[in-house]
C-alpha cells in the first residue's frame, strides 16, 4: 500500500519494553500530529513502537523510515499487517556474500534456495525480509545485480526459479 504526507488516519502507539508490538494505535491524525508525538518521546533503547494506517499497523518499513520518507520524498510504500510481503530486491552482508560465494559489490548471480539464504544471515533479517524468504520456503530464487545497478553494495534483484 502507499500512502502519502497527506493521509489523515495515521496512528502511533509506543510501549516501554522489548515486547510484541503494539496491536492498536494510542494516538490518531495527520502526519504532523503523529511526527509530534513521536520527536516529544525520550530516547529510550528499550521500546517497541508501531505507526498505523486506518487502525492496521505497518509491519514494513521501520517508523523512522516512514516518517522520513513521508516528510522528505512525500509518498512511501509500506506493507500492513496481515499482507503479503513482495520483494524486488533482498540484502545479503558481507558475510552472506562470503558464505555463498557472490560479490559483495560487484555485479553478479546467485541461485539458492529462500530457507538458504535466510539461515545465512547470521543475525537475522528484518521482518519484511523474513516473511518474503519464510513465504518461499525451500524455493529456488535468483538474486542478479549488474556492476551499474544503483541498488547498492549487497542489494539485488530477486526472482523466482534458477535463470
Amino acid at each position: 500500500m502507499k500512502i502519502d504526507n497527506q493521509i489523515t488516519d495515521l496512528g502511533y502507539a509506543r510501549i516501554r519494553g522489548i515486547k510484541d508490538p503494539p496491536t492498536e494505535p494510542l494516538v490518531e491524525g495527520s502526519l504532523s500530529a503523529i511526527e509530534q508525538v513521536y520527536q516529544s518521546q525520550p530516547e529510550d533503547l528499550f521500546r517497541t513502537h508501531a505507526l498505523f494506517v486506518g487502525g492496521k499497523r505497518i509491519t514494513y518499513p521501520s517508523v523512522p523510515q516512514v516518517l522520513w520518507a513521508l516528510r522528505n520524498v512525500g509518498s512511501v510504500q509500506v506493507c500492513l499487517d496481515g499482507e503479503e510481503v513482495e520483494m524486488e530486491a533482498v540484502y545479503t552482508d558481507r558475510e552472506q556474500c562470503d558464505t555463498l560465494g557472490a560479490p559483495y559489490m560487484e555485479g553478479g548471480k546467485l541461485v539458492v534456495s529462500a530457507r538458504a539464504l535466510l539461515e545465512s544471515k547470521v543475525c537475522g533479517y528484518d521482518a519484511e525480509h523474513t516473511a518474503f524468504l519464510s513465504r518461499l520456503g525451500d524455493a529456488t530464487i535468483t538474486l542478479t545485480r549488474t556492476d551499474d545497478d544503483v541498488l547498492g553494495p549487497g542489494w539485488w534483484h530477486v526472482s523466482l526459479g534458477a535463470y
